[in-house]
């Protein structure tokens, strides 16, 4: 998909977006694609609108045949008798369920809800990159109407391979005991990773030499799994500390010895649970789920101003039934089964 198409598209899925619940569109025919923003000629336009502006392209090094086109989003929102401003910002002179009066921040939630990070369009994943401030368009009868420009990037491709939808980049929320798979709250939430996790297979094998043929290989045997996930957790609250430290924790303090003795079987069902981590595009990329995890932490801890203190822990995976699934599941959360 190239450009233009990518653009058309954006064009068309822009003017269908309606308001959450309703059937009325925000922007309607008023979103157009251009080389710049008509600032003289805004007066031809109906409110609010939005204008798709290029801002060119680059080459993703890993796969040479894909592109990273960047856009911008402008949209403009008339003032509606609020001499200051503050209703064209915050909506106080809304009619309910349409756009007139709307603010500004209300349409673009619209915008970033319909083009939700890493969201599929036609084959191209969009990216939120930048806000800009919100800028003074232009001024009737002493009431100022505003803009705001977002810029995002779509993954395309210039020819049929490589597909960006197979290209897994996986920010996403870490949930433990995840209890349902049809609804966003799936358990405790552990935090967001924009790095995503490190996941460990732990798939093991033996290699045996046939004895006539010296060292050459000639067998190779599976022994199972020892799986093993690895997180950076950037969250200081009682769920991550409980997961970092078990048996050591209260709220959000980390006491030695606590009542905790060594020796204790971190296998137990106290300490225990499933881990889900669940993409952002959960149409296109993988969730992954441990059926039964054990989680401590990892490595050490620098308590900085300077930079966000960051947690390592690893989940240690087991088998919790003997089901196909029974260890692990890597896939769409569509095919996943708690068991």
């Amino acid at each position: 998909m190239d450009a233009k198409t990518l653009f058309v598209n954006l064009r068309t899925h822009l003017r269908g977006t309606a308001w959450t619940g309703t059937a009325n569109e925000v922007f309607g025919d008023e979103v157009y694609i251009v080389p710049r923003v008509p600032m003289e000629n805004l007066s031809r336009f109906g409110m609010p609108c939005c204008f798709i502006l290029d801002k060119g392209s680059d080459f993703y090094d890993q796969h040479p045949g894909l592109e990273e086109q960047k856009f911008q989003l402008v949209v403009f929102q008339e003032n509606v008798a609020d001499p200051y401003g503050e209703g064209v910002v915050l909506s106080a002179n809304r009619t309910a369920n349409t756009s007139k009066g709307a603010g500004i921040l209300e349409i673009e939630q619209e915008i970033v809800r319909s083009l939700k990070s890493v969201t599929a369009l036609s084959s191209a994943k969009i990216t939120l990159r930048h806000r800009n401030k919100i800028e003074v368009a232009m001024v009737k009868e002493n009431e100022p109407s505003v803009f705001r420009s977002l810029t995002f990037s779509a993954f395309t491709s210039i020819e049929s391979t490589p597909d960006p939808l197979e290209i897994l980049r996986v920010p996403g929320i870490l949930w433990w005991a995840p209890t349902n798979l049809g609804t966003p709250a799936y358990g405790t939430r552990l935090g967001f990773l924009s790095d995503g996790v490190l996941w460990e297979p732990g798939y093991k094998t033996l290699i045996l030499a046939g004895e006539e043929k010296g060292e050459e290989p000639t067998q190779k045997y599976f022994l199972g799994t020892a799986g093993k996930v690895y997180v950076r957790l950037l969250n200081y609250n009682s769920s991550a500390i409980a997961r970092l430290f078990p048996g050591c924790t209260s709220s959000t303090k980390v006491q030695y010895p606590n009542s905790f003795l060594a020796g204790t079987d971190l296998t137990s069902s106290t300490y225990t649970d499933r881990l889900l981590y669940v993409p952002d595009d959960t149409t296109n990329n993988p969730c992954l789920l441990l059926q039964k995890s054990a989680p401590n932490v990892e490595d050490t801890i620098r308590l900085s101003r300077g930079d966000d203190t960051e947690f390592l822990c690893v989940f240690d995976a087991f088998r919790k039934t003997n089901d196909v699934d029974g260890i692990s599941y890597l896939g769409l959360i569509a095919g996943a089964t708690l068991r």
